[in-house]
């Protein structure tokens, strides 16, 4: 009974958190400052880059703002919003973000938050509540969704080089204003190894259960390593004088006595993020194994290519 009531305040939390978030919008949209290419790092947090940052040339001025959001769910729909299509309509946007999914035009779920699974996150009359202006994946230039194209089965998460191939491909092929790149690292599971002990594959419940700290903060910090080495990559195959590395989210290692991240906490932890000024030159030196699929394109960019040709 006690469980079953905590778990029914959890989900009304959630869709409240939801519901309050679309219309207030609390935190620093990426669209307000100028950049060319934006390198999302997933469950990123500050002090960790600031960590690993004497690791890496690119590294050298890390600063932070306030996320969207506090999950990734959280995150796009509160950033890429109908006040910002017109900067959207420019954007190239490659993911690996199975949340990504969800914008697709028959996936919107606006109250399908993780770790959250009652009533209130399928009701429809607390979704009528929240503001419906997000965008759509037909919204942007050029949508490249990586999630379930990408993993094969017997994969725990999509390797970072996968997504700067992509990123890399899009950016030498298609016409874009801005690029958006969003890789999964740090976010577990950990990848920078060959074998998968539990605590690589479930961190947080591994802690929970009284596990090594030290040994999953490491992990964390080899699975960001890990990233950081494919954004090395990528900062040397595309051509984007003004880039940002930042993140989504940040995550919480026993902070309020939570872990991992979940809708609605506003922990500087989880919510402040890197901002991380750099640059990116194409010298050219690495050839991605992908091309740009056909199926990726955006419905807007299908239309406007039937238009030049005058079928429309």
């Amino acid at each position: 009974m006690l469980t079953s009531l905590v778990m029914t305040l959890k989900d009304l939390y959630a869709a409240t958190a939801a519901i309050v978030q679309s219309k207030i919008r609390f935190g620093h949209n990426i669209y307000t400052e100028d950049w060319d290419a934006l390198i999302i790092l997933d469950a990123c947090r500050v002090d960790a880059l600031r960590e690993v940052a004497s690791e890496y040339e690119f590294l050298t001025d890390i600063e932070s703002r306030w996320s969207r959001g506090s999950t990734s769910k959280e995150w796009l729909e509160n950033t890429f919003v109908e006040n910002h299509i017109d900067e959207i309509r420019s954007t190239t946007y490659v993911t690996a973000n199975y949340y990504s999914t969800e914008m697709r035009e028959n996936k919107l779920n606006r109250l399908n938050y993780p770790m959250c699974d009652g009533e209130f996150n399928n009701n429809k009359r607390f979704e009528e509540y929240i503001s419906n202006d997000i965008a759509l994946a037909s919204d942007f230039g050029a949508f490249i969704d990586l999630f379930d194209k990408e993993i094969d089965e017997d994969e725990l998460q999509l390797h970072p080089e996968v997504v700067t191939d992509h990123a890399v491909t899009a950016g030498r092929e298609t016409d874009w204003s801005r690029m958006v790149i969003h890789y999964m690292q740090p976010h577990h599971p950990f990848l920078h190894s060959n074998d998968s002990p539990r605590w690589h594959r479930e961190p947080f419940a591994y802690l929970n259960d009284g596990g090594d700290f030290d040994k999953v903060w490491q992990g964390y910090l080899d699975n960001l390593r890990l990233v950081l080495d494919s954004v090395r990559c990528l900062l040397k195959n595309l051509d984007a004088e003004k880039t940002i590395i930042t993140a989504d989210h940040g995550e919480l290692f026993g902070e309020w006595g939570l872990s991992g991240h979940g809708v609605g906490i506003p922990h500087p932890s989880l919510r402040k993020v890197p901002w991380a000024h750099t640059s990116a030159y194409d010298s050219m030196e690495h050839t991605p194994k992908t091309s740009v699929p056909v199926n990726k394109l955006s419905k807007r960019a299908v239309e406007e290519q039937l238009e030049a040709l005058g079928y429309q």
